[in-house]
């Protein structure tokens, strides 16, 4: 029972995992699908483009107020690759140049954007606005640290001791640029033991972004010479994925294309998320829909998630396999519990199986019947045991969990709050290790009684 507690949960957790990463992947950074131009995929350049209104022409053939039409939105992107600079510091992105209105339709990036950095482009600036990523501000040294009166105040209010407290007066209003900087501080005033209570929720309430800092960024535009654009940054978004959040700047389209000498129909890709009546998460789905709309495209190249986000797409083929490794193996161990449990319970039953065996019930009958007691305890154990993780799979499946910390799973794409998922796949592969466990832990008590004399049996002598 406890066995399948806990594989069943981890199963779920995994399960969850996997589900959540292609989630965020398709409703937060690529959609559905993708569309590019050939020469796009081997070098990237920024003048691999394609014609946005006679390709959009085409898609809208696939998007109509019928809810079986297969595409809900798509959007076009300009994408520059760039050089992001300030006068702390400097890293390769892609600028992305795009329609905000558009591009809500197809990402969620909108409602990740941390609260007090800015706002999804409705600011009006002097200076083209910018969305980057908290992994970006963090290199370009936006992201800032200081201990301050409120937020000290905030922290006593969460847990900080008042001793604490007192030594962090000395760092008080002190800007810190990095991490590093502000944890070696901290650990100058505290002791290691203070250290390893406190430093996350220090490090928490003391950071705060530059407000409307400017980025320069250098690029190669379409006559080969470098171009310098300046911005101010209007929103900084967190999401799942950190590498996501480095690399990646958004750009009104219209002003991203005044420096690049491209024209605003010439761009680099197109974004598609399909109809949910299509159960498109569901990756067989998609594969139709994209050899359709590749038909009517023969110039360019439609991508699906295989292609646009691979490690999403591996995550979602490990998942049953994972989940079969992880029953197996826990299974295997109380297999050796419940072999241990079926031999002792029939040893004591030997002048039972002894008169069973006199009054003529045969040895391959005794096989069934204790392989059949097997099966029963094994699978009652399962059953209450799928049970009761159905009944923690079903609250931690609306609260989240998080096992892992704040940023070690981000540093893999995937969120660090993971929400718990079944599917029938774990129940099937559950009743199939039944049996196997049930036939091989029954295997050896069986083979001990057979080989005991009837005349010994009936006597309840183990030989």
């Amino acid at each position: 029972m406890t066995g399948t507690i806990a594989g069943t949960f981890i199963s779920a957790l995994m399960t969850g995992m996997y589900n959540q990463k292609v989630h965020d992947s398709i409703y937060t950074e690529c959609g559905h699908l993708q569309i590019v131009s050939k020469s796009y995929l081997s070098d990237e350049d920024i003048n691999s483009t394609f014609s946005a209104k006679e390709t959009e022409s085409i898609l809208k053939k696939y998007q109509n107020p019928d809810k079986k039409a297969p595409i809900q939105a798509f959007s076009e992107q300009t994408i520059i690759l760039s050089m992001a600079q300030t006068a702390r510091g400097n890293a390769g992105i892609n600028l992305t140049g795009i329609i905000p209105e558009e591009e809500k339709k197809v990402s969620d990036l909108y409602t990740k954007i941390i609260p007090g950095t800015g706002n999804y482009f409705s600011s009006e600036t002097t200076l083209p606005e910018v969305v980057i990523g908290d992994k970006l501000a963090e290199i370009l040294r936006i992201k800032n640290y200081r201990i301050t009166e409120k937020n000290l105040s905030e922290m006593l209010k969460n847990g900080l001791n008042k001793n604490i407290a007192t030594k962090l007066n000395s760092l008080k209003d002190i800007r810190y640029t990095t991490k590093k900087e502000l944890e070696k501080a901290i650990k100058s005033v505290t002791s290691q033991k203070e250290q390893e209570k406190t430093i996350s929720l220090i490090r928490k309430y003391s950071t705060y972004y530059e407000h409307r800092a400017k980025i320069t960024f250098s690029f190669t535009n379409t006559a080969g010479k470098l171009s310098f654009l300046s911005c101010h940054v209007g929103g900084i978004f967190k999401t799942s994925n950190t590498f996501f959040d480095q690399s990646e700047v958004f750009i009104r389209q219209q002003d991203i294309i005044k420096e690049t000498g491209l024209t605003s129909d010439k761009i680099h890709k197109i974004k598609i998320l399909l109809n949910k009546n299509l159960s498109p998460d569901n990756i067989k789905n998609i594969k139709p829909i994209e050899q359709e709309i590749q038909s009517s495209l023969p110039g360019l190249k439609v991508l699906d998630i295989r292609n646009t986000s691979p490690d999403a797409y591996t995550y979602k083929l490990m998942s049953l396999p994972s989940t079969f490794i992880i029953m197996f193996i826990i299974y295997l161990v109380i297999s050796f519990g419940i072999a241990n449990t079926m031999t002792m319970a029939v040893m004591e039953r030997i002048k039972e199986f002894g008169m069973l065996r006199s009054i003529g019930m045969s040895k391959k009958e005794i096989r069934y019947m204790i392989m059949a007691e097997s099966i029963i305890l094994i699978a009652i154990g399962a059953l209450i045991g799928i049970f009761i993780s159905l009944i923690i799979i079903i609250i931690t499946s609306h609260t989240g969990i998080n096992i892992f910390g704040s940023s070690s799973l981000e540093s893999f794409g995937m969120s660090s709050l993971i929400y718990p998922d079944i599917t029938s796949g774990l129940f099937i592969i559950i009743v199939i290790l039944i049996g196997i466990v049930s036939i091989v832990t029954s295997i050896f008590p069986i083979n001990k009684v057979l080989k005991i004399k009837l005349t010994n049996a009936n006597k309840g002598v183990l030989s």
